[in-house]
């Protein structure tokens, strides 16, 4: 049911106007949202906390937003979302070179998949469907709908993390704000203009943003944390594995037997994070211990090749025959 105005021109005025034009100001703040801690991450050149799967997302979601907006000739709904194509490919281009690569494959296959998608709706809608009008707009609308339903969503990939070391920190306060006020906003407008399509989906990434905001509350960002240990079939979606477990385990198998001793936390060196290691070897016969050496391993997503230092000093200090 749409939401009647009756004779009321400022009713009309304010639902058909006012209301989608304050959306597209919280629709750019979506975009807008994740432009500090992108910065950050080239500053630092690692991800750190900073989730991309939700740029890839973006630019999905913004494409099929603009073929859906373009079909039924609301620009409304079109030219915020050129914007967010744009931004989305910004963030998505900034961020890949220092993903891993489980996270490369991944976003290269969602923007892959989701492009696809998009495209293949829009020509079938309007090609193959050119002559029923409704049912292009359906199948449009659909896909649509779809994406924009991931990409709210796409924050919440980390919840795992985020509940199991009780911490927030790779789900943005901004991110979740925008997203809860844009889809009020556009939930309003969908209404007033009686298009699920529009009003549906933005229901939900309301109430995924008041779930990301609840959970940053309750955990907090960067505090309560628990170790992550690393696990090297299913890589955190932050990249932020731990290499002193990865290096601990390798070190004692390519040593045979020589134990890697106290091993350090994790260290900032210019603006990066590392995993600071020192190995202090002992042999394993006779108790003798070699010189301490620290393995510095990048946490940037790089292959951990530091762990021939720490083969070469066990050598170094096991006995000859």
């Amino acid at each position: 049911m749409p939401i009647d105005c009756g004779t009321s021109a400022v009713c009309s005025a304010i639902l058909e106007y006012a209301v989608p034009g304050v959306g597209c100001v919280t629709t750019a703040a979506i975009f807008l949202a994740p432009w500090a801690g992108v910065v950050q991450v080239v500053n630092r050149k690692s991800l750190g906390e900073v989730n991309p799967v939700p740029f890839a997302w973006m630019c999905c979601n913004s494409l099929g937003w603009v073929v859906y907006g373009q079909k039924v000739q609301n620009y409304f709904v079109a030219v915020p979302n050129v914007v967010g194509y744009l931004f989305g490919i910004h963030y998505f281009l900034t961020t890949y070179p220092f993903a891993t690569i489980r996270q490369r494959k991944l976003l290269y296959l969602i923007l892959f998949l989701g492009s696809a998608v998009v495209f293949s709706m829009a020509v079938v809608a309007n090609i193959g469907l050119s002559n029923y009008p409704d049912t292009s707009r359906l199948v449009l609308g659909y896909a649509a709908v779809a994406i924009l339903i991931v990409f709210y969503s796409s924050p919440l990939s980390t919840l795992y993390e985020v509940i199991k070391r009780r911490d927030a920190s790779s789900l943005g306060p901004a991110l979740a704000i925008a997203s809860a006020v844009n889809g009020g906003f556009w939930t309003i407008y969908g209404f007033a203009i009686n298009d699920a399509f529009v009003f549906s989906p933005n229901l939900v990434g309301a109430v995924v943003g008041i779930v990301q905001l609840i959970l940053i509350a309750i955990f907090g960002r960067g505090k309560n944390r628990s170790p992550l240990r690393h696990d090297p079939e299913n890589d955190s979606l932050d990249g932020a594995t731990s290499a002193r477990d990865t290096v601990s385990d390798s070190s004692e198998a390519l040593t045979g037997g020589l134990y890697a001793g106290e091993q350090g936390g994790v260290e900032s060196i210019n603006g990066s994070s590392f995993a600071a290691v020192p190995a202090v070897i002992y042999n394993a016969l006779d108790g003798t211990e070699s010189a301490n050496e620290t393995v510095v391993v990048d946490h940037g997503g790089s292959d951990v090749g530091s762990l021939r230092s720490v083969k070469k000093s066990a050598q170094a200090a096991a006995p000859k025959s």
